[in-house]
């Protein structure tokens, strides 16, 4: 039998199968009774028969000690769930996918005869308004209503007639679709559908103490408790009749789901704030509270209390669970926008009139995007231990990052790197930076490389025509990210006015569905009230990996580029985040560990940026908009600052001394000239251009002499590298 010592990690038993047969031989060789016998093939046919079995026994003794041994050791997706659990760790289930969608009314259609006058009403219905694509069902995920028009009525007769309706406002705690186009843009909300289905099933109350029922759907979704729609993050308070998964007790499956019969579900145990206070109380009702974990074999388990502590559903009442069940990332999917979504529902009038369906459309307005799976393994080990030990709060920097990394919704967070005043104030040599003061500051980005099953490694990019390569579905601000916007440290450490940060305004601007807004919530919910969250959109410092790598005659080229490239994209895709070394020794251990390598040259190179730069700042669009005078004396500004910028600097000037020196020295000097120009979107603008026009020097320049990837300057900086390297026979 083979050795297998080497996989047993904790090794135990301490015993492997030859150090079984020298243990039997030399406790026989002790015993005379068996001096003869020993030596026989049948003796040793015995011997290894019996050794055999023995190290069987203790192989699967040790993996079940490394199974329960701890997050280090255990290899089971059930193993690691069970430790998690037993730590309170609430593993992210599957998020749905979301996106927005437009509504079309289309001529021709009968007004009349569909019993459609002007003042009616036709509501769009949360939950019930259902639609299909591409094999996936979705749901409208608010109510919206839209009143039709005299100019409706009339226009509808006509065969050519469309009228497009892509958003809607809050208008007396209602949404309304917004036909008129006068309301402002802060107010305007996208019309959003949610990729999924509702189930319904039921269980019967066996009457006892912590009652316990298993629900083995798999695709049973993340939006559960505090996580639901119905959960109110600011007040810390449910609205249970609207959730997404309600639990409810009553005498049947319709009685349970009344409102009134509707548990509250927490994620993690019985024990809240809630019940633990209504407990103490003599007077007090037992609150109706249960928890939905997820179980071993990834179903999930609801828990009901002990009648003290928490409610305990009646014997033989009737306990209905209906929840959101969804295909997670399965159904993202780019490219859909303006394509037809097909609607599962009728769609009669509010007055009781007819179903108009007929003469409505549906069509994406955006990708469908942030559905993920139920969270990785990889992800629990890492994630499990962090947040237990950080008791779930936000405190340190490490708790930060943790819990960023936790994230699957609104994107799947690969890096993340959070940072404070005092990190600032050493980079700067400053005593302190009062706008700072209690501003936690933190960059998110998710995977930037991508391999299909059994294919090539590649690096995404904004300009990939293949949807699974684009990389706009891994960054907070979409397409934006390199556009030095809002969200731009320059914003936040230099332009903030009267020692309050503008960007926590433009944040708060943000509608309630934009990614950024959604993790700056949960953000919220975990940390300290004193605490304010500011994004700082990721710095994508992007370079190719250069040079030849040289391969034995009888090698496949194209076999071994694959192999070797997917090997070094597995590397640089486990161990990029933000501000993190990559040194050039350790791709090349990973190219000259292939014996098909005879020799090899490779270095970094800093890419230049493909987007605007600087040619003629005179000739700018921004500079020609400000008249002559002005924009002489903003472009005399900029020249004299840009020239001995780089006269000073070209081999030393990093991000940091871009925006804290020139860029700073540029705003300072600017002051009032040309009606505040500096803070304006034309400035911002030119920033960028002259961001993109030194890009390539300024990548260069964090290569140190050794060709290593070191020398970042600001902490929201990550490398992204493309392999350009050149495959060849030795000639």
């Amino acid at each position: 039998m083979a050795n297998i010592s080497n996989k047993n990690i904790l090794n135990f038993t301490k015993n492997d199968y030859a150090s079984i047969i020298e243990q039997i031989n030399n406790r026989l060789a002790q015993d005379s009774r068996f001096a003869n016998f020993r030596e026989s093939a049948l003796a040793q046919l015995m011997i290894e028969i019996f050794a055999s079995t023995t190290d069987f026994i203790n192989y699967y003794t040790e993996r079940r000690a490394e199974e329960s041994a701890g997050f280090d050791t255990a290899q089971l997706r059930s193993s690691i769930i069970a430790l998690a659990n037993q730590l309170g760790y609430v593993i992210q289930r599957p998020v749905p996918a979301s996106s927005s969608i437009k509504i079309l009314f289309k001529g021709p259609f009968d007004a009349s005869a569909a019993g459609l006058s002007a003042g009616d009403t036709i509501s769009f219905t949360r939950y019930t308004t259902n639609f299909t694509y591409n094999g996936f069902p979705f749901t409208l995920k608010k109510s919206y209503d839209y009143t039709f028009t005299n100019s409706d009525i009339v226009n509808l007769a006509n065969p050519s007639y469309i009228k497009t309706v892509e958003a809607s406002y809050i208008n007396d705690d209602s949404l309304v679709l917004n036909s008129q186009g006068n309301v402002p843009t802060s107010a305007i909300l996208p019309i959003e559908i949610l990729q999924g289905e509702f189930v319904t099933t039921t269980f019967t109350s066996t009457g006892g103490e912590f009652q316990k029922y298993q629900l083995d759907d798999l695709k049973f979704s993340n939006y559960y408790g505090s996580e639901d729609i119905s959960y109110d993050s600011s007040t810390g308070t449910y609205n249970l009749p609207i959730g997404l998964t309600k639990v409810g007790v009553g005498n049947n499956e319709s009685d349970a789901l009344l409102d009134a019969n509707l548990y509250e579900i927490d994620r993690r145990s019985l024990l809240t704030s809630q019940t633990v206070l209504d407990s103490t109380s003599v007077s007090a009702d037992i609150p109706e509270v249960c928890t939905i974990r997820t179980r071993l074999d990834e179903g999930v388990d609801i828990q009901f209390g002990d009648g003290v502590i928490a409610s305990k559903p009646s014997t033989g009442k009737t306990i209905a669970v209906k929840y959101f069940k969804t295909d997670g990332s399965n159904a993202n999917k780019i490219g859909v926008i303006n394509k037809k979504i097909d609607i599962a529902s009728t769609l009669p009038l509010t007055n009781g009139g007819a179903d108009i369906s007929s003469m409505v459309e549906f069509r994406f307005n955006s990708n469908i995007i942030g559905g993920a799976d139920l969270e990785s393994v990889d992800s629990i080990k890492i994630n499990a231990p962090s947040i237990f030990y950080s008791l779930d709060r936000l405190v340190t920097k490490d708790d930060y990052v943790s819990y960023l990394k936790s994230l699957t919704t609104p994107i799947n967070v690969r890096n993340a790197i959070a940072w404070g005043e005092n990190e600032e104030v050493v980079e700067q040599d400053v005593i302190a930076i009062q706008k700072l003061f209690n501003v936690i500051l933190y960059s998110v980005v998710g995977s930037m490389y991508y391999q299909p099953t059994g294919g090539t490694f590649a690096p995404k990019s904004l300009s990939a025509t293949a949807d699974y390569l684009k990389l706009d579905s891994v960054l907070l601000e979409g397409s934006d990210y390199n556009s030095t916007s809002e969200q731009s440290y320059f914003n936040v450490l230099v332009k903030g006015n009267g020692g309050v940060v503008t960007q926590l305004g433009i944040e708060q601007s943000y509608p309630i569905t934009h990614p950024i807004t959604i993790v700056k919530n949960k953000l919220k919910k975990k940390a300290q009230v004193t605490c304010r969250h500011i994004y700082i959109s990721p710095i994508l410092q992007e370079f190719y990996l250069t040079g030849s790598v040289y391969i034995n005659s009888l090698a496949s080229i194209n076999d071994t580029k694959k192999k070797i490239n997917n090997k070094i994209y597995e590397y640089l895709d486990d161990n990029a985040d933000f501000a993190v070394d990559i040194y050039l020794s350790k791709i090349y251990e990973i190219i000259e560990s292939y014996d098909e390598v005879r020799s090899s040259t490779i270095e970094f190179v800093g890419v230049a940026s493909a987007d605007t730069k600087i040619t003629n700042i005179a000739s700018e669009s921004e500079i020609v908009a400000l008249g002559a005078t002005d924009g002489a004396l903003v472009s005399a500004i900029f020249n004299n600052n840009v020239n001995a910028f780089i006269a000073t600097s070209s081999t030393t000037a990093s991000e940091r001394t871009f925006y804290n020196t020139m860029m700073l020295d540029i705003y300072q000097e600017l002051g009032s000239i040309a009606g505040n120009f500096r803070d304006t979107d034309g400035f911002t603008s030119l920033m960028t251009k002259y961001n993109n026009t030194y890009k390539s020097f300024l990548r260069n320049n964090i290569i140190d002499s050794n060709g290593d990837i070191t020398s970042y300057s600001l902490k929201n900086e990550i490398p992204k590298i493309e392999i350009a390297i050149n495959y060849s026979y030795r000639s």
